[in-house]
């Protein structure tokens, strides 16, 4: 009989079948890592469900929100009574999935507005919620990227830079959070000392309309911006949930915005933050269309300043200043005795360069404010 010779696969078809299942398996590794983030992305949802009711419920026999929370812990009643919650649930491991930090739940208490915030970061987005920070108050849950509304109507959109949440536009409040009314340039037909101007152009003595506010939003004094406190993290003016940006949240801003391996001097007491990310801060038309311009998001409004005598504007247009709080080896001092010249810190960006300065600056100059999410 004739013998038949049994073929086999060759080198190459087994390589094409060996680099077939590779791929299949490296895809479904990646599904599988996928939807075990989304499972632990609708358990943090549910969590801060669970957290925000269990609140509401101490809140209404209390009259006042708890000032700290621990998770492992049991939520229960200051004189030891009523218990609302029997385990307060921690972020699931691994936590940094995505671009988030390895932290557990955040959660603060507001004390001048009797309110609370909570936030956690979400891997890759579930329930219709985009990706990134997300947190919970009385007023419901926020997720970084949709728009906010202050206590005057006026809306802002909100941009996720890192691990933090901005404003995208500067704050143009007219009131303080109790209601009163700031002294406005404009309604009260003042200038020097008054707490809210709208930016006009440079060297004008005059202030601009609603319709400058509305465009680069409005310049406040420094005590304005406090809303009458010097403690770092106030909410100040800014809208509930939200607060005046610290100096060293102003550094976890230029680190990420700074090229990669510089590293930006967030201590130092001078006129320096970073020797570049500025222009990332801002848009492609303000600052002459350089790559990388308004890569970041942030969108710099640049508003100019009102001169520290309160009479002049200048800037509008090409300069950017944000109030911030106490710099350095100052940001915790309780009163501005020891703080050199007696002047908070501010950060400035300008048009032609792609520096992120640092400046002192005398408390009754009039400039802008962008809020950061608690």
């Amino acid at each position: 009989m004739p013998k038949f010779k049994k073929s086999g696969f060759t080198l190459i078809e087994l390589l094409v079948v060996i680099a077939i299942i590779g791929v299949l398996s490296t895809m479904a590794i990646i599904a599988l890592g996928n939807a075990r983030t989304k499972a632990r992305d609708s358990r943090r949802l549910a969590d801060i469900k669970q957290i925000s009711t269990a609140l509401e419920l101490y809140y209404s026999d209390n009259n006042t929100y708890p000032t700290l929370i621990t998770p492992g812990n049991s939520l229960q009643a200051p004189n030891g009574g009523t218990i609302y919650m029997n385990t307060i649930p921690s972020n699931p491991t691994p936590r940094n999935d995505g671009n988030c930090s390895n932290i557990d739940y955040n959660y603060s208490y507001i004390t001048t507005s009797n309110t609370y915030n909570i936030s956690t970061c979400l891997g890759s987005g579930s329930s219709n919620i985009n990706a990134g920070v997300v947190s919970a108050s009385p007023q419901g849950t926020f997720s970084c990227g949709q728009n906010i509304t202050d206590r005057d109507g006026y809306v802002y959109t909100t941009v996720q830079i890192g691990p933090q949440c901005w404003m995208k536009q500067n704050l143009r409040t007219k009131t303080k959070p109790n209601g009163v009314a700031m002294t406005n340039s404009i309604s009260d037909n003042i200038l020097i000392n008054s707490e809210r101007s709208c930016p006009a152009v440079s060297g004008s003595t005059i202030p601009g309309t609603e319709d400058d506010c509305a465009a680069y939003g409005a310049l406040y004094t420094w005590a304005a911006v406090m809303n009458g406190t010097i403690i770092p993290g106030t909410q100040g003016i800014c809208p509930d949930g939200w607060h005046v940006p610290t100096d060293a949240e102003f550094g976890v801003l230029e680190q990420y915005v700074a090229d990669p391996g510089q590293s930006c001097d967030v201590s130092r007491n001078g006129v320096w933050a970073c020797d570049k990310g500025g222009d990332k801060l801002q848009t492609a038309t303000q600052c002459r269309q350089r790559t990388p311009c308004g890569s970041s998001g942030f969108d710099a409004q640049l508003a100019g300043t009102r001169g520290p005598d309160g009479s002049t504007f200048s800037g509008r247009g090409y300069l950017g200043w944000w109030g911030g709080q106490y710099g350095g080896s100052y940001m915790y001092t309780s009163s501005l005795s020891g703080v050199t010249y007696g002047a908070p810190f501010y950060r400035a960006v300008h048009s032609e360069y792609t520096l992120i300065l640092k400046v002192m600056a005398a408390a009754v100059h009039g400039l802008s404010l962008r809020c950061i999410k608690n």
